[in-house]
């Protein structure tokens, strides 16, 4: 599996890809929970993703594009070489928040991304 996607149940989400690529819908940075024994897999519907910050890593040739793809075709937020890092709030860059997220890296490397959800919860989460 070329990616590791670690979720916080009202927290963000961290993806770390290594020389592959992924595409993650909403869904999939939501957290379900068990209560009682009772698994609740819609407690967290996570309605926007926005990406807070990029770590990556290639080597010489390599390449890390994301995107983002809300059904209207994919959205380049960054096409990133070499070794660097940046944060949401220091560098402006397009980020649609209700599309789809992909990582594509080419020739070898690595990339971390911190993911900030906001979400709708159906349960009562003081108690979890």
């Amino acid at each position: 599996m070329p990616y590791d996607l670690v979720n916080r149940f009202k927290g963000p989400s961290t993806l770390m890809v290594i020389d592959g690529s992924v595409t993650l819908n909403l869904s999939q940075l939501a957290v379900s929970v068990t209560r009682s024994g009772i698994a609740n897999a819609n407690c967290e519907n996570v309605t926007t993703a926005i990406i807070t910050s990029c770590k990556w890593s290639t080597p010489a040739g390599g390449t890390v594009k994301i995107t983002r793809d809300a059904g209207g075709g994919p959205n380049l937020v960054a096409n990133l070489t070499g070794t660097n890092q940046w944060i949401h709030n220091e560098v402006p860059f397009s980020n649609t928040p209700t599309g789809n997220i992909v990582v594509a890296i080419t020739g070898g490397g690595t990339t971390y991304l911190t993911i900030r959800k906001e979400a709708v919860y159906n349960v009562q989460t003081q108690d979890i």
